[in-house]
């Protein structure tokens, strides 16, 4: 998702009239009863500012939730 974040925000650089983006990452998730239901598992937002500081060439895909201006990831991607 990060790779794929990046990736979409590369091709949109230069759209300035982009003043915030916001990604929703949606996933089917399984309950603890075995019901399964798409949900939110990843939000990411960015700022126009924010996006201006990213130089894309070198960015490492690990640095996205740290100059995300928002960052939330479903407790179930950090489950081993």
């Amino acid at each position: 998702m990060w790779i794929a974040t990046i990736s979409i925000l590369k091709d949109l650089k230069n759209e300035k009239n982009i003043s915030e983006i916001a990604f929703f990452y949606t996933y089917p998730l399984v309950d603890q009863y075995g019901n399964e239901k798409k949900d939110n598992v990843m939000k990411i937002t960015f700022n126009r500012e924010t996006l201006d500081k990213i130089n894309y060439d070198n960015f490492l895909h690990n640095n996205l939730p740290k100059v995300a201006n928002q960052y939330w990831e479903h407790p179930a991607l950090s489950k081993k």
